[in-house]
């Protein structure tokens, strides 16, 4: 039997090395150093973050004409604001988006999108808005998933330089079916007046973290 004791030991040292070995790997995988999405995203927020950073690329080559077409994806059809909102109040809300955001948007977010990537502001960061993250939720994002017809998960994006901690906000991604559509700054209170104003990108709130 000599000998026994320190075989267990090193069987305990070599078990002690592989698990701490399996854990740095799964910290670098999650951190993704120089990764542009962490390692745990869903699919389909990748995909919102890869059409938003074909959005970045655009504005960082000064082509606002192409922003506006990479934008044009996310115009949400009246199908889709009956899927969301219900038949009884998709009509009506869909006129108010064309009006309130797709006609501004068509006009504004081009030019305002090569702005601030001239800034630098070309990174992409996804975040989810609701009662569960009060810090970075606003009235309009509160308004907007009290309409919803069923519980439906609805985001923001936010363009920013690196390390910066706000940037540039784009409200209201929701998906719908298998596409993404943005309901932008849309006033979906009951009885909102359909009155024209922009409601392109606004500045993230201040409090907003940086949460992927």
């Amino acid at each position: 039997m000599k000998g026994t004791a320190p075989m267990r030991l090193t069987l305990r040292i070599l078990i002690a090395l592989a698990l701490a070995g399996a854990q740095g790997a799964c910290d670098h995988s999650a951190n993704g150093s120089g990764a542009s999405a962490p390692a745990s995203e869903a699919p389909e927020l990748a995909a919102l973050r890869g059409a938003l950073e074909g959005v970045a690329k655009a504005a960082a080559a000064g082509d606002a004409a192409a922003v506006s077409r990479a934008l044009e994806v996310f115009v949400a059809t009246p199908q889709d604001f009956d899927a969301l909102f219900g038949p009884e109040r998709g009509a009506a809300l869909h006129a108010r988006y064309v009006t309130q955001v797709v006609t501004p948007m068509r006009a504004e977010a081009g030019p305002a999108l090569v702005e601030r990537a001239r800034a630098g502001q070309t990174e992409v960061t996804l975040e989810e808005v609701g009662p569960a993250f009060a810090a970075r939720t606003k009235p309009s994002d509160d308004a907007l998933l009290a309409a919803f017809a069923r519980r439906t998960p609805l985001f923001t994006a936010r363009l920013h330089a690196p390390n910066e901690a706000l940037g540039f906000r784009l409200d209201g991604f929701v998906r719908v079916g298998n596409r993404w559509v943005a309901l932008l700054k849309l006033d979906a209170r009951p009885g909102a007046d359909a009155v024209p104003g922009s409601a392109g990108p606004t500045e993230a709130a201040s409090q907003a973290p940086t949460v992927p």
